[in-house]
C-alpha cells in the first residue's frame, strides 16, 4: 500500500511569535482507511455558496489489523504490511464499490499528532491546536463529482432520486405545517434539497415559478397537502366553535350573576314589607287596646 503523504505545509501561527510552527492538531492517531461507495447511498451537500449537490455519502474502511478482515505483520523493514483483500472482497459481495488510492489517485493526507499520525480526507479542514475538523467543501464535492464523471464511483439511480424527493417534499410540508419560525427556517433550508433532487431528476428543466409548483392532482405530494389543508380548516373549526362556547359560557355566567342579585333584592324586598306589616299589626292591636279601655270609662 503507498505511503500517504504529510499534510501540506507548517503554518506559521504568528501569535506564538514569529517562526514559531503551529501547535498540532488535538486529535488521536489513527489507521489508514479506504472509501467505499454504493449505490443505495446518496445525499445533498451545499457549497459555499448555498448550491446544493447531489454527492456520494462514503464509508470509511479502516484498515486497523483485526477489523473488518484485515490482517497485518512487520516487514523486514520495520514497516507495517496489511492484507486486506479478504476484507475487501466481503465489502464488494455487499454491493459496496471500493475506492482504492492506487486506482483512483490518493486521497488521504496524514497530520502529525501526538502519538503518531491523524488521516483525514485531503479536503478536509484541520486546525492546529484544535479537535474541529470539518469538509472543504466546495473542494470535496468537485472530487466526488470527478470520481462519478470518471465512473469509479456509481451515479444514483433514479429510484433512489426519487424516493429522497418524496422524503424531502414531506419534510417540507411538515416544516411549512408548523407556523413558527424555526419551522419556516427549517422549511427554506429543506426547499434548498428539494430543488437539488427535482434538478437531479430532470437537468434540463428550468425551475418552475411559483405558479407552476403546484404538484400534479392525484399525486402523493398533492394529497399529503390537501390533506394538511383539511386538518388546517378543521382545526379553524375547531378553534371558532370554542370561542363560541367560552362566548357563551361568559354570557351564561353573566346571566346567572344578574339572576342572583335579583333574587338577592327580592329577598331584601319581601322581609322589609314582612317587618312594616308586623309593625302595623302592633300598631293596630294597640289603637283597638286603647279604644276598648276607653269605652270602659
Amino acid at each position: 500500500m503507498a505511503k500517504i503523504k504529510p499534510a501540506k505545509g507548517k503554518p506559521i501561527n504568528k501569535a506564538l511569535g514569529g517562526g514559531t510552527p503551529n501547535p498540532m492538531p488535538l486529535l488521536a492517531a489513527n489507521n489508514p482507511f479506504f472509501l467505499l461507495a454504493h449505490e443505495k447511498r446518496f445525499g445533498v451537500m451545499f457549497d459555499a455558496k448555498g448550491k446544493g449537490h447531489v454527492i456520494p455519502q462514503l464509508r470509511p474502511f479502516s484498515l486497523a489489523g483485526g477489523s473488518n478482515g484485515v490482517s497485518t505483520k512487520k516487514a523486514d523493514d520495520g514497516s507495517i504490511e496489511r492484507d486486506y483483500d479478504a476484507g475487501i472482497s466481503s465489502a464488494k459481495k455487499s454491493g459496496w464499490v471500493v475506492l482504492d488510492p492506487a486506482v483512483v489517485g490518493e486521497y488521504r493526507v496524514a497530520h502529525d499528532v501526538r502519538g503518531g499520525q491523524h488521516i483525514v480526507h485531503m479536503h478536509t479542514n484541520v486546525y492546529p491546536g484544535s479537535n474541529h475538523v470539518e469538509p472543504d467543501r466546495d473542494n470535496y464535492i468537485a472530487w466526488c463529482q470527478d470520481m462519478m464523471e470518471k465512473g469509479y464511483v456509481p451515479e444514483p439511480p433514479r429510484w433512489l432520486l426519487e424516493d429522497l424527493l418524496g422524503r424531502y417534499e414531506r419534510m417540507v410540508a411538515d416544516a411549512s405545517s408548523k407556523r413558527t419560525a424555526a419551522g419556516d427556517r427549517k422549511a427554506a433550508q429543506l426547499d434548498g434539497v428539494v430543488d437539488t433532487l427535482r434538478a437531479a431528476l430532470d437537468p434540463d428543466a428550468e425551475k418552475p415559478t411559483k405558479a407552476e409548483e403546484a404538484p400534479l392532482e392525484g399525486s402523493a405530494t398533492a394529497k399529503l397537502i390537501a390533506k394538511l389543508e383539511a386538518a388546517e380548516k378543521a382545526a379553524e373549526a375547531a378553534n371558532a366553535a370554542a370561542e363560541k362556547a367560552l362566548a357563551d359560557t361568559r354570557a351564561a355566567k353573566a346571566d346567572a350573576k344578574a339572576a342572583k342579585a335579583k333574587a338577592t333584592r327580592a329577598e331584601t324586598a319581601k322581609a322589609k314589607a314582612e317587618e312594616q306589616a308586623a309593625a302595623a299589626e302592633e300598631k293596630a292591636a294597640a289603637a283597638e287596646k286603647a279604644a276598648a279601655a276607653e269605652n270602659a270609662n
